[in-house]
């Protein structure tokens, strides 16, 4: 099992409702579970001004090292302010080494109706894809990673593996060193919400992929966009997805 695995597949609503303390029975789980995630934060903030990391990144010292790029939509996207960033050590279960760091951003509130919390409209986290990709949905009797998910397609970058879980509320996009987690309510949300980062994605994979200059204006922007959707990289980021692990 790879670092950070239950905290992918658990569903979103039980996630919150330990944060929210809605169930004493799911904080209970939470407490015998807590390698999953630790309480170390490089940057955390909330509201107006919360910090928006950019450039490279290994996370918290605590934290395995293991460079990925952060993601986040700005201070506000589709009328949602960002509540939250945070910097997090995701603990591994023991014996599996040190934590593995990941970005998180929330934007918009939600408002508990059940013991089971509420999860936010849209958040957005960006992994080291070594520690979380595609490979680690693989059926243990088959070599195809088919747990749970569906291959989609990014429309605005449709040469970087993408795949769909829960429904559409979750949607997952391998771009070489990150690995972004996109949850929203449905297919709709995550996929607009993917179309919406890939103007951040193109000139870093442009960079990590071919070492080429950031790419300034529409025409240089094409052209790396180009690059990246032609078959030769599509099919090298495919395979990377599938088994790229950490040193």
């Amino acid at each position: 099992m790879k670092a950070g695995f239950l905290r992918a597949i658990m569903p979103r609503p039980f996630r919150f409702a330990v944060v929210l303390g809605a169930c004493a029975a799911l904080a209970f789980v939470a407490v015998a579970a807590g390698w999953f995630r630790s309480s170390a934060q490089a940057a955390s903030g909330a509201g107006a001004g919360s910090p928006i990391l950019s450039g490279l990144t290994t996370g918290p010292s605590s934290c395995r090292a293991a460079a990925f790029y952060p993601y986040s939509l700005g201070q506000s996207y589709n009328g949602l302010p960002l509540v939250s960033s945070t910097v997090v050590c995701n603990q591994t279960p023991p014996g599996m080494g040190p934590p593995v760091p990941y970005t998180d951003y929330i934007y918009g509130n939600c408002h508990a109706v059940s013991d089971y919390g509420c999860a936010p409209p849209i958040e957005i986290q960006a992994w080291p894809e070594c520690s979380r990709d595609y490979a680690m949905y693989a059926d243990a009797s088959t070599t195809q990673p088919t747990l749970g998910s569906t291959p989609v397609t990014v429309s605005a970058l449709p040469g970087v593996p993408a795949a769909s879980f829960e429904g559409g509320a979750r949607l997952e996009m391998y771009t070489g060193n990150t690995t972004v987690v996109i949850f929203g309510s449905d297919t709709s949300g995550t996929m607009s919400a993917a179309n919406a980062l890939v103007p951040q994605m193109v000139p870093r994979m442009a960079a990590s992929l071919f070492g080429s200059a950031t790419p300034r204006g529409p025409t240089a922007m094409s052209q790396a966009t180009a690059l990246i959707n032609q078959s030769a990289t599509a099919t090298l980021l495919r395979a990377e997805s599938l088994g790229k692990g950490c040193a």
